[in-house]
């Protein structure tokens, strides 16, 4: 960007088609580089330590992670709720500590997020 003078492409709107490219190559490209053993293998031995983080747990680490993913569409659901006015911000944020397992100030957080833009789509 900053070499090809692009200076455009340091903000992304967050609904834009250059937003969607932007999430989805930051969240997907790991898995296109790396099977998941190559990926685990690299975080052991390079990333890890480079973080001065424990890698012997990096198994159980990714074993959570996998866990906690299945919670998203519980968030998914508090937004929808939420957006068709089924639910107010409050019991978003309740539905969310609940089914999320957030913490209270994250739920609220969400629930603000959830209700900041779920206004654009309109």
């Amino acid at each position: 960007m900053r070499d090809r003078g692009w200076v455009e492409f340091s903000v992304y709107p967050l609904f834009s088609p250059q937003s969607l490219i932007a999430e989805g190559t930051a969240n997907f490209g790991k898995e296109v580089v790396f099977t998941k053993a190559e990926r685990l293998a690299f975080e052991k031995e390079v990333l890890w330590p480079a973080a001065a983080l424990d890698s012997s747990r990096a198994e159980e680490f990714y074993a959570v992670q996998d866990l906690v993913k299945q919670l998203n569409y519980a968030t998914n659901e508090a937004a929808r709720r939420y957006v068709n006015g089924e639910i107010d911000a409050n019991a978003a944020a309740t539905w969310l500590q609940k089914y999320a397992l957030m913490d209270e100030k994250r739920a609220k957080q969400s629930a603000r997020f959830i209700e900041k833009y779920q206004q654009l789509r309109h």
